[in-house]
């Protein structure tokens, strides 16, 4: 029995051929549906590209024991207006610590180092090393650097790269501070200059990390300012948070840890109760482990108490 060709019938065809032709003169000429049109989302994306959509889980345990991760969106807002107005002393000229934006919006901050070009009643203008300029930084979000020379072991922030990480002073040198710093889950020495260096007390200090409460967790952030019965808190997500003082508590940062010893190490879901498996280049970078087969890196700034 002969095969048989099935031929598209010539309506078909021309119906067809009409379509791809207004399909490519549509295309041709730049317009695009409005659903398709996903620039401003992209924008808004880039805006804040530096901290991911989904800002942190919780572990929740339902019925039957099993356990459901639930991801949280914490919504950034610009704060300048509603902080304190605590007194601040500031210099023109002099390098500061100060919290600024990173990216295009005042919505996600973090630390950076800057330089006050002018004081006005509004606040600062300040630079940073890269030539960006911010006005009216209210003093609220500026630590101006500490005088007084810093000693190896000391635990500071130091100006490397975004986000002024903490770190231990290894040596001091004439115009150098060398500082132990983690970085990728490995350990970098950075050589800075005195006014780049912020040295950290334990307590509740502007820039000095703290534990806060969040939802259902607690997370580890740095202290902005104080006021009567709350306290303003970078948290962990790159947004100011006006929390009540009941809920922020100083993190021990200068405390050390032996091998064995009991923690609260900041992973992917809140605080998890671990134990010190390693210790890394002076007590700079600590291996904890959470169960037979789970491991993982952690800075020290990103250890509590038990």
């Amino acid at each position: 029995m002969p095969a048989l060709a099935l031929a598209p019938a010539p309506a078909l065809t021309v119906a067809l051929t009409a379509a791809l032709a207004v399909a490519v003169a549509v295309l041709g000429s730049g317009c695009t549906s409005p659903r398709m049109d996903f620039g401003r989302r992209r924008a808004a994306r880039r805006a804040d590209a530096s901290v991911s959509q989904v800002d942190y889980e919780v572990n929740l345990q339902l019925l039957g024991g099993r356990r459901h991760r639930l991801a949280h969106r914490v919504e950034g807002r610009d704060v300048r207006l509603l902080l304190p107005q605590n007194p601040v002393k500031l210099v023109k000229g002099a390098w500061v610590f100060a919290v600024l934006p990173a990216g295009r919006t005042w919505r996600r901050v973090c630390w950076r180092s800057a330089q006050i070009t002018a004081i006005t009643p509004t606040g600062a203008t300040l630079i940073t090393e890269e030539k960006r300029t911010f006005d009216s930084v209210p003093p609220g979000m500026i630590v101006p650097q500490q005088r007084g020379p810093v000693k190896p072991g000391q635990v500071v922030r130091v100006h490397s790269g975004r986000r002024l990480p903490f770190g231990r002073v290894t040596a001091v040198r004439p115009g150098t501070v060398s500082v132990s710093t983690p970085w990728l889950g490995r350990i970098r020495v950075v050589q800075a200059r005195p006014w780049e260096v912020l040295p950290i007390r334990d307590g509740l200090f502007p820039a000095s990390p703290v534990i806060y409460r969040s939802r259902s967790t607690h997370r580890i952030g740095t202290l902005l300012t104080p006021e009567k019965k709350h306290r303003w808190v970078l948290g962990a997500e790159g947004v100011v948070l006006r929390l009540p003082w009941e809920w922020v508590t100083p993190l021990p940062i200068s405390r050390k840890y032996t091998t064995g010893d009991r923690v609260r190490a900041a992973l992917p879901v809140g605080l998890r109760l671990a134990s010190i498996t390693r210790v890394l280049d002076q007590h700079v970078l600590y291996e904890v482990s959470w169960s037979p087969t789970r491991r993982s890196l952690v800075p020290f700034s990103q250890l509590a108490p038990p």
